[in-house]
């Protein structure tokens, strides 16, 4: 509540501290606005109304204010004067006897009672806008939060709506308009002291080009003892026009996003500049990680170092290379929107190491690569394994493999560039592992002899598994033994500090750690994908000897 201390009672009537230029010089742009509020003997009223005023009709508009737009209709709908029709958010100037502009809010009394503030459908489409709730955002700029709408905490009426300023600005510059905001404020006071306030004159009045003040001062008529006091605000301003429309009419974006092309001069080239060259770019394996982070990103493999990547609709081809680092032909993210590229620039780094294996053979050689990504054998040697298992005992191994587009954003070697997301990422594994295996099912497949060795104590389901395994010729430890590492890793992940990094790697594998850690988690995959086979070769290859009959 914009209520004012008895001290500067007087500027809060004269709007001391109030700048009317707010509305239409921050990164938000009110369209609409409508307050009213009352507190312990003070009263605010605040309204704001826009309009879209095509350019060829400004230098006639000089006789807009806040009252020729409020009053212009009691709503947003068309209507019918005469042999005329008119669109619902149609301005028509009655002096200049024709549609000037446009309002850029609907607003609508239902049957039901209920208020409706909208943006104008023109604004929706043009800026390819979705409605969510009371915010708009636009789907093909990452989802962007556009405009939103506030509400009374109490009554739910709307109280005002906004839009962001420059992309209400690139419209503007596509539709060849500008906007006009006027706003009218009043501020009550009522009392039995005047405080500061030293009027000398009951009513006073000041006004120049883009506003004009009203302040009056007297006593209430059904009580002389209390004073009444009020100052009212109009106010008037432009937001001119963007000087490129690049979401609307598609204009070449203003900023130079330039990208590193020299490991020897750190020179920097636009993609312009780039696409006249057979070049490649060179980016940390967190852009990655930071685009998968994202609700709509995807990630496939198509080769051992080599994928798609991408958010939403918007993806291109990556390859890693021998130092693990994320490499992409400069031609295959020309067209990707300047959110993306903006996303990309902040991993970019000189060029390091070779473009990859992949990337190598399908761009220079023009072969197709038949490697697959370990991060995809993983998936696949889990799905098998899980199918052998319910095909041969009629119940599943694991409960609930995840979708191909989940697994292969949270388990991918990027998530492995230091000790903590090793361990984060063993964490994962963990779950998608150890944690979904079905223990009943492994206990109940054991023979007697293996039930009766599990059945005293809380087992690990890891260890049943081991079991079932031996008992199905295989080597239950060793084929465990990946399951174990990661365990061990993933409880360094819940204790951080703790020490036995080193003794899980050895487990997987590792005598002492390697200065990158990228190789650490291609290799869990693949050691994971092998013990998985042979699970599963086990399963379907067992026969029923004598004397042990599986359930």
């Amino acid at each position: 509540m914009d209520t004012p201390p008895a001290e500067t009672l007087k500027d809060w009537l004269e709007f001391k501290n109030f700048d009317p230029s707010k509305f239409t010089s921050g990164k938000w742009i009110s369209l609409k606005m409508l307050i009213s509020e009352e507190k312990d003997g003070s009263r605010i009223f605040c309204s704001l109304e826009t309009l879209i005023v095509f350019d060829d009709e400004r230098e006639n508009c000089s006789h807009l204010s806040w009252q020729e737009i409020g009053l212009h209709r009691q709503e947003t709908t068309a209507y019918v004067d005469g042999d005329f029709f008119f669109g619902p958010t149609d301005y028509y100037d009655y002096q200049a006897e024709k549609v000037t502009g446009i309002l850029p809010v609907t607003d609508l009394w239902h049957e039901d009672g209920n208020r409706v503030w909208d943006l104008n459908q023109e604004l929706v489409l043009s800026l390819r806008l979705l409605r969510q709730d009371d915010t708009w955002v636009r789907p093909s700029e990452n989802y962007l939060e556009v405009a939103q709408l506030e509400r009374n905490l109490e009554s739910g009426e709307p109280v005002e709506l906004r839009i962001k300023a420059d992309i209400l600005r690139d419209y503007l510059k596509a539709r060849s308009a500008s906007l006009f905001s006027a706003g009218f404020k009043c501020r009550e006071f009522t009392g039995d002291s005047l405080h500061d306030v030293d009027w000398e004159e009951e009513h006073l009045n000041f006004e120049d080009e883009t506003k004009e003040w009203q302040g009056y001062k007297g006593k209430r008529d059904e009580d002389e003892e209390l004073h009444f006091l009020f100052g009212k605000l109009w106010w008037k301003s432009w937001l001119e026009k963007g000087t490129v429309s690049t979401r609307v009419a598609q204009d070449k974006h203003p900023d130079r996003i330039a990208f590193f092309v020299d490991k020897r001069s750190e020179e920097t080239k636009s993609l312009e500049e780039i696409n006249r060259d057979f070049q490649f770019l060179y980016f940390e394996p967190t852009l990655i990680t930071t685009i998968l982070k994202d609700e709509r990103a995807h990630i496939d493999w198509w080769a051992f170092d080599a994928g798609k990547l991408g958010i939403g609709h918007s993806d291109f081809t990556f390859g890693v290379n021998e130092l693990g680092k994320a490499v992409i032909y400069a031609p295959d993210i020309n067209n990707l929107p300047h959110w993306f590229l903006k996303k990309l620039k902040a991993h970019n780094i000189i060029p390091e190491g070779g473009i990859g294996k992949a990337l190598y053979n399908s761009y220079i050689r023009g072969w197709f690569s038949d490697t697959v990504a370990p991060e995809k054998s993983l998936l696949d040697s889990l799905s098998e394994l899980d199918a052998a298992f319910l095909e041969s005992f009629g119940a599943s191994l694991l409960n609930k493999i995840p979708e191909q587009e989940i697994f292969l954003k949270t388990v991918h070697r990027f998530e492995s560039t230091t000790t903590s997301e090793l361990c984060h990422l063993a964490k994962e594994l963990n779950n998608l592992t150890n944690e979904r295996l079905n223990g009943d099912s492994v206990f109940s497949n054991m023979s007697a002899s293996g039930q009766v060795k599990f059945k005293e104590k809380k087992a690990q389901r890891r260890n049943m598994l081991s079991q079932l395994v031996d008992e199905l010729g295989g080597n239950g430890r060793e084929e465990t033994r990946v399951l174990a590492g990661i365990n061990d890793l993933r409880q360094l992940d819940a204790h951080s500090g703790a020490s036995g990094f080193d003794e899980a790697l050895q487990i997987l594998g590792f005598d002492s750690p390697p200065e990158e850690l990228q190789p650490v988690a291609v290799s869990v995959f693949e050691q994971l994908a092998t013990s998985f086979n042979n699970i599963t070769q086990l399963i379907r290859s067992r026969k029923i000897t004598e004397g042990h009959t599986f359930s």
